[in-house]
């Protein structure tokens, strides 16, 4: 089996993976092998990988196996099926498949080529394959053990890098994209209400920042500029115009805030956001005049 393994590798793509962790051709793709031996029968189970041969040697001398080690299919199952474990222990809200395939969380997540370096770092390298014999066979591992695995995987990889720190800035500035958008999830649509307030209306009273074809990730110095100018706005609002918006900013519907305000129906509340809307409009357009006035950029 040693044969298999080479410290020769022509480096390809953005990773950095040792040679001492390749197989050379016509066997690139064979050191997966090892990553997929340790997913769990709660996960393989489901897959066409079912029979593959639990002894390398056996994949290895079939043809067919052979041609299925290097497809796009095992490294899908590779990357999803420890993509599931770890997502638990990754501190990203809401399930990995409510995400966009392209999305940052998801890619991190099933970055099969990562995770199999952090698999090596922990001790699992692929060379342990050079020990297996014609007798030899790679059990399943139990699926709590293989769990507990996967909490050190992701303890390993934060370590060693800035992941925590980007994905709380994802987390705070999220983009509606990243969400898959066939699937309809509570995250998902908990994240669309809340981005287009589609729920509120809240969203006709607030600046061009937070429009969502503005083009432009919101400018957290922006982000706080809006906020104080929407409070002073409350401020020159009449009595009732500011217990609309107060309501609709605590998710009420119209209906029920004209139920609580006396309106016949919901219809005087549409009518009301449009005037309170167009007042906002016009007084953040004077706040940001003065602004720029002071600043010298209407020079």
């Amino acid at each position: 089996m040693r044969e298999f393994f080479t410290d020769h590798y022509d480096m390809q793509g953005l990773f950095a993976v040792p040679a001492s962790m390749v197989a050379p051709r016509p066997y690139r793709g064979f050191e997966y092998l090892y990553s997929f031996y340790l997913l769990p029968w709660e996960v393989i189970g489901a897959t066409r990988l079912k029979d593959m041969p639990r002894n390398p040697l056996q994949v290895i001398m079939d043809d067919y196996w052979r041609r299925t080690y290097t497809s796009d299919y095992f490294k899908e199952v590779i990357s999803r099926g420890w993509g599931k474990l770890l997502w638990p222990y990754l501190g990203i809200p809401g399930r990995m498949d409510d995400y966009a395939a392209d999305s940052f969380f998801y890619t991190v997540a099933t970055s099969y080529l990562n995770w199999f370096m952090v698999l090596g770092k922990l001790g699992y390298h692929p060379r342990n394959l050079t020990a297996a014999n014609n007798g030899s066979t790679f059990i399943f591992c139990p699926y709590d053990d293989v769990v507990g695995l996967a909490g050190k995987m992701v303890d390993a990889f934060k370590t060693e890098s800035q992941f925590e720190e980007i994905r709380d800035i994802y987390l705070q500035y999220p983009d509606f994209d990243d969400f898959e958008q066939k699937r309809k999830s509570r995250v998902r649509v908990d994240h669309y209400r809340k981005y287009y307030h589609t729920r509120t209306k809240v969203g006709i009273m607030e600046p061009l920042e937070y429009h969502p074809d503005a083009g432009e990730t919101i400018d957290p110095k922006d982000d706080i500029i809006s906020r104080v100018d929407f409070d002073r706005f409350k401020n020159t609002l009449s009595e009732k115009d500011r217990a609309i918006v107060e309501l609709l900013e605590q998710d009420y519907t119209q209906k029920d805030i004209a139920q609580a305000l006396g309106y016949a129906n919901h219809s005087g509340i549409s009518k009301k956001i449009k005037t309170i809307a167009e007042k906002y409009l016009s007084f953040t357009d004077e706040q940001q005049g003065r602004r720029d006035f002071l600043s010298g950029d209407n020079v």
